[in-house]
């Protein structure tokens, strides 16, 4: 027999799940994803096809394509429910060809013997791919005199880049090997040295050509990993009597501890008996039991082979369970086993999910084996799934009157997001004279290829390796879970008329001309490799398309257009829609913006949300209201189309740092569990930072969402203008974190007593106070009203200075945040000081009092010292808020000056290393200025030194950042000059970035 390679391929991927992973290591996982993968195509249940050629002929649905974002490694995983039966030569051959190449193995023979129906599955290789779109093509041959019949069939593309931490592949050349007996040796070349980035448990799959030449003997396989730890379970027979063929398992590695690691696949067999080993593959896939990428990964415990007479499906034992999707995709459920049967009988295995069978139905697993067993697999297909938990069973049954056998076993089942291919086709039309339509793309944007204008590389570049582009825009929002790759780029094909003839003389224009783009696309494109499901249709949700034409002002649109019979045998049937946009290039965000919003229509069933002059309206803040600014969606699309998240439900009152949705910050759910069911308030922090940088403003969302409107979207969700309803778009977010306005803005025009309310005008119970932004990465801190009794305790100042022995104010603020009447106490501690407790405060439902309570405090023991402030309800100790500050005391020295000296002031701020400090000064007793959310600084608002030319010389070194230690300093030189004399200045350091961290008390500096 010919020598075939051999190959070893590892998936790894973390056990943990998602809470307990560090951002970095979340932010990892999903760029991870972004580079591979998976993508599935089945046959229609219960198909039959066959071939009785010697030569290599398609199997009939057995194709598919997959785009690789960045090149890299691409296995093929092929199940074949099916027999070959007469001729001199029973053999049913296989090959993978992947863009007309063949993989590795580049044989392999899959059936040998006219042995009965049986199922099996095999795995091919390519390393070192390029990036971009890949065609892959299964096809079949016979021996002579032979035909094959096939059944139940399906097709895993699994892909991965060679930096993608989880997936790792490895191949090595083998050759046909043979042996006579004895215990466990190592396969040569099946080995495998890999690293996890993380604590991970591990599948290994095995698949090769295998041959016991006697009838009673064996052949046994197992996987090693280090030298000492046996996968689950512990061997497998892979072999038995002398039967040939194509033999599949999966082993489990239970843990294997974050670093590197080695996987050694070893085998056995009875005295005297001999195998065949011409080819092999291995794979260890991932697990992954988080919210990145679902995976259920099950060994059944090794022992007695279960007996099973029933006809009728019953489960199978020890293999089944819960397994979580992370987003709308398809899933992979692969059952290896060691099965046999008696004499005549057949052995059937399905898989249920949620109950229902999948789309391949059963496999006929083994037949009339006469109670050898054999390892055999199948992987069965599940198509849109969708987010969220689902149950998958294994069940098993024998033909009527039989008698079947089952040993070990093993279940994976995954379910990695899938791609989302997206074919562009581009036209452009001769424009006549005057004519404000057509036109012709521009050389930027269309270069020159074998003759022919083409702007593939410039589409590829923007729409899918750009930041910001098409594919980054739809991985952004969905979290990872969507990711657009390019199928083709056709185009630009030239219309047959120019643009003024179709607008004037056809009756419907644009239909015409997006069927036109299509032929043009249909000369060059093959679409039946994106027929997934084998039904002769290609869809939407398989194939996506937009039909750009080249137009000065920007414009998009979804239309109806009829199903076109292609040249490659299926229907391209879009249910009648497909997306249309009108652009000269793809740089400006508005056409980004509206390439976007169209395909949010087709990939989400996304929902228009255009209105004007109405405060509710979403405006810039989705990108399915007004486009121009290529920013987020709103977040009811990403909860109910997308389901990428699950917002985050606040039971109870009480403050939360909420993290802008650009950098993945947190969405937050307020609602009432005993009532308005499908009605909530959406929390969301929107900065002006990536995708967002366009919007008008920054701050706090809110939006009012109530899902029984869908699917009217307008409606559905409406976003709450922070300064009430006469105001229009731009002023709807909470205005409190911007320069000039108040940082206790509340929701509804400042004032707690205006309630929300839900859209039948009761009162809700729900709001949002005390908006605070508390760093320089635009985190937002707010106090969060939900329905019941509540109090909020807000104090007004996240940091003030410490002036010794001198009375500070501190501001509280204490709202009731309930309808009924309560009374509340609150204590104030600063930490190695005292603490008060005021006497009971009434406040009325939603009253709101200010609190002012004067502290003197001693000289502190360190350069900051906290304060917490807590109110209590006095009904009840459930009730309570507490909140806090920073008192800041930083050291800096004293000195007086003199005409011809130098003053060298030295500033601390510990903690607050690498910050930057600038000292300010001013005359004598200067009134002081106000930092917002800080308080008075004893010093004018404009430093001296910026504003008198013959002062600026005075002051050096005033402006830099301290050291690792939190030190600075800056002198102060005094020139000779006796007008100076008797002259005072009050000077003092802060420390900005983005956000004022801390204010010196000030010092004096008198010149003698």
């Amino acid at each position: 027999m010919r020598n075939a390679q051999t190959l070893l391929l590892l998936f790894l991927l973390a056990a943990a799940s998602l809470p307990l992973l560090s951002a970095s290591l979340l932010e990892a996982s999903l760029h991870d994803l972004q580079t591979a993968g998976q993508v599935v195509v089945h046959a229609p249940s219960g198909q039959h096809v066959w071939t009785s050629s010697t030569a290599w002929v398609d199997l009939p649905g057995m194709k598919g394509a997959v785009t690789l974002p960045k090149g890299g490694d691409l296995m093929v995983s092929l199940t074949v429910e099916g027999e070959v039966t007469g001729g001199s030569s029973p053999v049913l051959y296989v090959r993978a060809l992947v863009d007309g190449n063949a993989l590795s193995p580049t044989v392999i023979k899959l059936f040998a013997g006219a042995s009965g129906t049986r199922t099996t599955s095999s795995t091919f290789f390519a390393a070192g791919l390029l990036a971009g779109p890949h065609q892959v093509n299964l096809q079949w041959s016979v021996g002579a005199g032979a035909t094959a019949h096939g059944y139940g069939r399906s097709l895993v593309l699994r892909f991965a880049t060679p930096d993608s931490p989880h997936l790792r592949l490895a191949g090595a050349e083998g050759q046909s090997l043979t042996r006579q007996g004895g215990g466990w040796l190592d396969l040569p070349g099946m080995t495998a040295t890999v690293d996890c980035p993380w604590d991970a448990r591990v599948g290994i799959h095995v698949s090769g050509e295998f041959l016991a030449l006697a009838a009673t003997r064996r052949v046994f396989i197992r996987a090693v990993v280090d030298g000492h730890t046996v996968a689950s379970p512990s061997d497998t027979i892979v072999a038995e009597g002398v039967s040939s063929g194509t033999r599949a398992f999966t082993f489990i590695v239970p843990k294997l501890a974050r670093g590197r690691h080695t996987v050694q696949i070893q085998w056995a067999s009875d005295d005297y008996a001999m195998v065949l080993f011409p080819t092999l593959t291995l794979t260890a896939l991932p697990d992954a039991i988080n919210c990145l990428t679902g995976w259920l990964q099950q060994a059944a415990p090794s022992g007695v082979s279960k007996v099973n007479s029933s006809a009728s499906y019953v489960p199978v034992p020890d293999l089944g369970g819960l397994v979580f999707v992370p987003a709308r995709c398809d899933l992979a459920v692969r059952v290896a086993a060691e099965a046999g049967t008696g004499p005549g009988a057949s052995f059937y295995l399905r898989v249920l999910v949620d109950g229902q069978p999948t789309n391949d139905q059963s496999y006929v697993l083994a037949a009339d084996t006469g109670t050898l067993q054999q390892a055999r697999e199948g992987v069965f297909v599940v198509r849109n799934v969708e987010r969220g938990w689902h149950n998958v069973e294994v069940l098993w049954a024998a033909s009527m009157g039989g008698t079947v056998y089952l040993g070990d076993r093993t279940l994976i089942v995954t379910a990695v997001v899938g791609q989302r291919p997206l074919l562009v086709t581009a036209t452009e039309s001769t424009r006549p004279t005057g004519y404000p339509y057509g036109g012709q793309f521009g050389s930027g944007v269309v270069a020159m290829v074998g003759g022919k204008r083409t702007f593939r590389a410039y589409v590829a570049d923007n729409f899918y390796r750009a930041d910001p582009g098409v594919a980054d825009w739809f991985a952004e929002n969905s979290g990872g879970h969507l990711f657009v790759v390019e199928a083709a780029v056709i185009g630009p094909n030239l219309k047959k008329y120019d643009e003024k003839y179709y607008r004037e003389n056809i009756p419907d224009p644009f239909t015409e001309m997006k069927l036109e783009a299509l032929r043009f696309a249909d000369q060059v494109f093959d679409f039946s490799y994106y027929d997934r499901d084998g039904d002769g249709k290609v869809t939407r949700h398989e194939l996506y398309a937009i039909c750009v034409f080249y137009q000065d002002s920007i414009f998009g649109e979804v239309r109806p257009i009829p199903a076109l019979v292609t040249n490659d045998g299926v229907t391209l049937d879009y249910s009648g829609w497909i997306a249309t946009a009108y652009v000269p290039d793809f740089k400006l965000p508005a056409e980004l913006g509206v390439l976007d919003h169209e395909l949010s229509h087709l990939l989400l069933d996304a929902g228009d949300m255009y209105e004007t002059n109405d405060p509710t309206a979403p405006g810039p803040y989705s990108i399915m209201d007004d486009a121009r600014y290529n920013s987020h969606l709103d977040p009811l699309h990403k909860l109910v189309q997308g389901r990428w998240y699950e917002a985050a439900g606040i039971t109870a009152d009480g403050y939360c740092v909420i993290k802008p949705i650009e950098l993945g910050g947190n969405l937050l759910k307020l609602y009432d569990p005993q009532s308005h069911k499908g009605e909530y308030f959406l929390v969301e922090n929107r900065q002006r930072v990536g995708y967002d940088c366009h919007l008008p403003s920054d701050g706090l969302a809110v939006w009012h969402c109530d899902e029984s409107r869908l699917p009217n979207w307008r409606t559905a969700v409406e976003i709450e203008p922070a300064g009430g309803p006469t105001l229009r778009y731009p002023d709807y977010l909470f205005r409190g974190v911007m320069p000039g306005f108040h940082l206790d803005n509340d929701l509804w025009q400042g004032s707690p007593r205006t309630d929300t309310r839900w859209h039948d005008l009761t009162a809700s119970g729900i709001g949002v106070w005390a908006i605070q932004r508390v760093d320089d990465q635009g985190n937002i801190r707010a106090f969060l009203d939900v329905p019941g009794p509540g109090v909020l305790c807000q104090v007004e100042q996240l940091a003030m200075p410490i002036d010794p022995f001198r009375r500070q104010s501190i501001r509280i603020r204490l709202v009731n945040t309930h309808t009924a009447a309560d009374q509340f106490k609150v204590t104030v501690s600063v930490k190695g000081w005292a603490s008060w407790t005021t006497t009971y405060v009434p406040l009325q439902g939603y009253e709101q009092r200010i609190l002012e309570l004067q502290v003197m405090p001693d000289m502190p023991a360190g350069f900051s010292v906290p304060v917490t402030v807590q109110a209590q309800s006095t009904t009840s100790s459930a009730i309570q808020c507490t909140d806090t500050c920073t008192l800041h005391y930083t050291l800096i020295t004293d000195g007086a000056g003199f005409p011809g000296g130098t003053v060298k002031l030295d500033c601390h701020y510990p903690g607050e290393n690498s910050r930057f400090y600038e000292m300010r000064a001013s005359l004598g007793s200067a009134p002081g200025f106000v930092v917002p959310g800080v308080g008075t600084i004893p010093l004018h608002a404009d430093s001296l030194f910026f504003a008198t030319p013959y002062l600026s010389h005075i002051f050096q070194k005033f402006q830099n950042r301290l050291d690792a230690g939190g030190w600075g300093c800056s002198y102060v030189a005094i020139p000779n000059d006796g007008r100076l004399r008797g002259v005072n200045f009050h000077c003092a350091y802060v420390t900005y970035d983005t956000v004022l961290h801390a204010v010196s008390n000030g010092v004096m500096i008198a010149i003698q």
